[in-house]
C-alpha cells in the first residue's frame, strides 16, 4: 500500500534540529518531551533513548551561561529602549523601567532555565557526539527502564500511582 517505514535512527538529527528540540525543552538526541521531573529539576536520563544529559563535572556550566546571557539580553533590550525613548525626547517613568528591570532580571532566568539546559545538551552533543560507551549505557538504561516497568506490580483497582 504506501512506502515502508524508515527506521528511525536515534542520535542522527541534524545540528539545528538538535538546537531546536532544546529550544522547546525536549532531549536533543531523540526529541522526547518528559525530560523534566520538575521546573529545575532535569532527570538524568532521557527517558526515551538513555541520555545521560550531564556528562562530566562541571557539565552545566554552558547552561548557566546560556541562561546568564538570555537574560543580559533582555536586561540590553530594555537599555536600547530606554535610550531611543531619551534620544526621542520622550518622558520616560523611570519606575516602570526599573520595575520591568527587576522584572527581567528574576524572572527572566526561571523562565529561561529548562530551555538553557536542553540547548547546552544540543549543542554540547554537537560538539563531542556520544562515545561508544555512552551509546551503550544509554541503550542498558533504556532496556533496563523498560524492563522495570513491565516487572512493576499493578496496584489494586489497576490504576498507575
Amino acid at each position: 500500500m504506501g512506502r515502508p517505514q524508515q527506521p528511525i535512527i536515534v542520535g542522527h538529527a541534524s545540528p539545528a534540529r538538535m538546537v531546536l528540540r532544546g529550544v522547546v525543552r525536549r532531549c536533543p538526541r531523540c526529541g522526547t518531551g518528559d525530560v523534566f521531573a520538575s521546573w529545575f529539576h532535569l532527570r538524568e536520563r532521557c527517558p526515551g533513548c538513555g541520555l545521560h544529559f550531564e556528562r562530566e563535572e562541571g557539565f552545566w556550566l554552558g547552561g548557566y551561561v546560556i541562561n546568564f546571557a538570555t537574560g543580559e539580553a533582555g536586561i540590553l533590550v530594555l537599555l536600547a529602549v530606554l535610550i531611543g525613548f531619551v534620544a526621542n525626547g520622550h518622558h520616560i517613568n523611570a519606575v516602570l523601567f526599573v520595575g520591568l528591570g527587576l522584572f527581567i532580571a528574576v524572572v527572566g532566568p526561571i523562565l529561561t532555565f529548562q530551555p538553557s539546559r536542553t540547548v547546552w545538551s544540543a549543542i554540547d552533543l554537537i560538539m563531542r557526539p556520544l562515545s561508544d560507551d555512552e551509546r551503550i549505557a544509554a541503550q542498558a538504561a533504556v532496556a533496563a527502564a523498560a524492563i522495570h516497568a513491565v516487572n512493576e506490580p499493578t496496584p489494586p483497582g489497576g490504576a498507575s500511582p
